[in-house]
């Protein structure tokens, strides 16, 4: 998994924070209704929230999601 800089504001005045998971080039599904990124309040919230997704993928909670991205990614090469 990387964690590069793919941060993006929120739209609204709340300056929440928003990131996207990339397995390589691809962005991950973070759930079954199709989400691929998550929203905190705070820089400090992210810190946390990323640590719980590395903490997630050791543990191969995200392996369905590496198995999908790896997926698309060959049907590109």
């Amino acid at each position: 998994l990387e964690f590069r800089r793919v941060l993006f504001r929120s739209k609204d005045a709340s300056g929440a924070v928003c990131c996207e998971v990339k397995y390589g080039p691809t962005v991950l599904k973070l759930s079954a209704n199709g989400k691929n990124a998550f929203q905190v309040a705070s820089m400090k919230e992210l810190l946390e929230t990323l640590k719980l997704v590395q903490a997630a993928a050791t543990s191969g909670e995200l392996d369905a999601a590496i198995a999908t991205a790896a997926v698309l990614r060959r049907k590109k090469a």
